[in-house]
C-alpha cells in the first residue's frame, strides 16, 4: 500500500513535553499526531491522548472526524482531590503502642555479600591450585 505524500494539517496545539505552539496532522488511518521541533513526532493512538489532541486543538477548518476511542464529550477537567484533614487528636497518645521489630539480624545481612565473594574467589582458587 502506497504512503500517503503529504500528511493532512488540521489545527494547531501545545506540545504536551515542552509547551510550544505544533502542528496537528491526521494520518490516513484517522489517528492525529503532532510533530515538535523540540520533542519530536508523536504519532500515540491511544484513546486518552486522542481525546486530548481532539479537544485541546484549535482546528484551521472544521474538525475532522473523530478518531477512535475519542467520547463524544470533552472530558470533565482533572483536578488533583484536596487530602482530607485528619481530626485532631483530643487526648494524650496511647504508649502502649507497639515497636517495630527488625526483620533481619546481622548476620542475614553479610549472607549476600559472602555469597558474590565466595562465587568470584572460589573459581580463582580453584584454577590457582591446577597450576
Amino acid at each position: 500500500m502506497p504512503r500517503k505524500p503529504n500528511p493532512e494539517l488540521v489545527g494547531r496545539t501545545d506540545c504536551t513535553g515542552c509547551g510550544t505552539r505544533i502542528p496537528v496532522y491526521r494520518n490516513a488511518r484517522g489517528y492525529l499526531y503532532t510533530k515538535c521541533q523540540e520533542c519530536g513526532v508523536d504519532q500515540r493512538n491511544g484513546p486518552t491522548i486522542q481525546t486530548h489532541l481532539y479537544y485541546h486543538t484549535d482546528w484551521t477548518g472544521e474538525p475532522p472526524k473523530r478518531p477512535r476511542g475519542v467520547p463524544d464529550q470533552a472530558p470533565a477537567p482533572h483536578r488533583a482531590e484536596e487530602p482530607e484533614s485528619e481530626p485532631e487528636p483530643t487526648g494524650p497518645e496511647p504508649e502502649n503502642d507497639p515497636k517495630p521489630t527488625p526483620t533481619s539480624t546481622g548476620k542475614a545481612r553479610l549472607f549476600g555479600p559472602a555469597l558474590f565473594l565466595g562465587m568470584l574467589v572460589g573459581p580463582i582458587l580453584k584454577i590457582g591450585l591446577r597450576l
